[in-house]
């Protein structure tokens, strides 16, 4: 995002954008910053409201982990972690497809 947002003049914006900052005083740097940010937003609220509602309608994935209780061994006790993950979409239906054609299933972590 941060290249996208410095395409149009390059290096150029990063070198102007320095350069303001550091003529201000050092103590006082972070509330420019934070007065600079709260402008923008107000300027650009409406656009940014709607890209983050798009944002949180994107299904995040879902993570289970299952910690198998710990069996004794010959010099050691082994614990089995099996972690699901459930993403949903293309992903999720990818996952299912690779599951029933008997494929790796999930990442297993065994800790001894």
């Amino acid at each position: 995002m941060l290249v996208e947002l410095l395409q149009p003049l390059g290096p150029e914006l990063v070198r102007r954008w320095v350069a303001t900052l550091l003529m201000v005083p050092r103590d006082q740097r972070e509330g420019v910053v934070a007065a600079v940010e709260q402008r923008i937003a107000e300027m650009y609220e409406q656009s940014w409201t709607a890209g983050q509602a798009a944002a949180d309608s994107v299904l995040k994935p879902i993570e289970v982990e299952i910690v198998h209780p710990p069996q004794q061994r010959e010099g050691y006790v082994e614990q089995v972690v099996t972690t699901y993950e459930e993403t949903g979409g293309a992903a999720g239906e990818a996952a299912a497809e690779t599951a029933k054609k008997g494929k790796p299933g999930p990442r297993t972590k065994k800790r001894a």
